[in-house]
């Protein structure tokens, strides 16, 4: 699915992280927090996905935080009383989230520090070939959770010939990786080549042999860095 975005217009730190995910090319579905907020189901799947604790979770700048005197009645309350008053009122969440499969960031955590560095740092800290498939896998679910649609319009710029088809969607091939790499902007065929683990040769061959199968050769990794868009 795409990312969701929920967020409060007003709210200084969600324009940033708005104007943050357009600038990067990041689909998203926009919700607004306080119009349709977070449900007792949604926040259950979302917590531990977060890897915080609930009282991150509220608003503890907002009016309706202080005017609860939440700051002295959130010690003595539960986990399930905590995320059942948080379901009462959208206000009273911490903004933006930003929810993927894999991962939720709350409030003003980084996106970029969240998600594109330990991309490459999963990978890149490997000791064997088990290890390395496995943070495949990974690095795969959390790009795709990212860019949902990124093999769909990667094929759009390639001859009808020569598309990618994948036996399994939620996992990338190996060119469909380096220019994953490509899109988060690691576009040095020398630092995806030490990241993915590929030769520096293996990783030019597989940009070269598949530019040449573009609609258009000379803006096709322009437009991969476009794809999202």
């Amino acid at each position: 699915m795409k990312p969701i975005f929920l967020q409060y217009p007003a709210c200084s730190t969600c324009q940033k992280a708005k104007k943050w995910l357009t600038e990067n090319n990041i689909e998203y579905t926009n919700r607004l927090i306080v119009e349709n907020n977070p449900t007792v189901e949604e926040l259950k799947a979302w917590i531990p996905l977060s890897g915080l604790p609930v009282k991150k979770f509220f608003n503890t700048s907002g009016l309706v935080y202080k005017e609860l005197n939440l700051k002295e009645k959130l010690t003595t309350m539960s986990e399930e009383e905590q995320i059942a008053l948080l379901a009462t009122n959208g206000k009273l969440v911490k903004r933006p989230l930003v929810v993927t499969d894999n991962f939720v960031l709350v409030g003003q955590q980084k996106l970029d520090s969240k998600q594109y560095d330990s991309l490459s740092s999963m990978i890149h800290n490997l000791n064997s070939d088990f290890n390395r498939k496995s943070a495949f896998a990974d690095f795969d679910r959390t790009f795709l959770s990212l860019f949902p649609t990124f093999v769909e319009s990667f094929n759009s710029l390639l001859q009808p010939d020569d598309k990618f088809v994948l036996e399994n969607k939620g996992a990338l091939n190996s060119t469909l990786r380096i220019f994953a790499l490509i899109r988060l902007g690691i576009t040095e065929s020398e630092q995806i080549s030490e990241i993915l683990g590929y030769s520096v040769n293996t990783v030019y061959n597989y940009r070269v042999r598949t530019r040449n199968k573009a609609v258009d050769p000379a803006n096709f990794e322009k437009d991969v860095r476009k794809i999202g868009l």
